[in-house]
């Protein structure tokens, strides 16, 4: 018997594309903040970084285990801190509407 049923392979592989889907959102606020501050280049290349570092994990973590549990986990962090980053970064567009 698999260790891992096929509903919950199903599920992960929903958690892995929504985690994705968020990543990529909010790498995407990072090259909008890039444009805001006029630091094209910086934020760009700071989002490719981001999203190596991203992909970084995958061969890093599978060094140590191979569960799908540890990598969504790292990868939820991640997505934490972005999502973070996110909301924090509304300052910035709530401050020019207020002026």
């Amino acid at each position: 018997m698999p260790a891992v049923s096929i509903f919950s392979i199903s599920s992960l592989a929903l958690l892995e594309r929504l985690l994705a889907v968020i990543f990529h959102v909010t790498v995407t606020i990072v090259v909008w903040n890039g444009f805001q501050g006029n630091k094209k280049v910086l934020y760009l290349l700071l989002a490719i970084l981001l999203h190596g570092m991203m992909d970084a994990l995958i061969p890093i973590i599978s060094s140590f285990t191979t569960s799908l549990i540890i990598f969504e986990g790292a990868f939820l962090i991640v997505d934490i801190f972005m999502v973070i980053y996110a909301f924090h970064s509304r300052k910035y567009y709530l401050k020019e509407e207020n002026q």
